[in-house]
């Protein structure tokens, strides 16, 4: 069975609306083999871009998507995009 998951929340981040801890994000998708959801700061579709550039799998955009600071459809459109190219 084995983990092929995780979801890594940075709690300092988590909520604050403050953007992604970049290097923590590098450090997991470097030195693990599993897909990273990231959690925590995710704030704008710019954050989400910059995710997938550094090869996480996922994230959650929560609060993110209630204070209106991401724009679901908007934020799929432009990771989808970025991915094909």
């Amino acid at each position: 069975m084995g983990v092929k998951t995780l979801i890594c929340t940075d709690i300092s981040r988590d909520g604050a609306l403050r953007g992604i801890n970049e290097a923590l994000y590098r450090d997991m998708t470097a030195g693990l083999s599993v897909d990273i959801i990231a959690s925590g700061g995710v704030t704008t579709i710019n954050d989400l871009l910059k995710l997938s550039q550094i090869g996480v799998a996922g994230a959650i955009v929560g609060k993110s998507i209630y204070t209106g600071s991401i724009d679901l459809k908007k934020a799929i459109e432009a990771v989808k995009k970025a991915e094909s190219r």
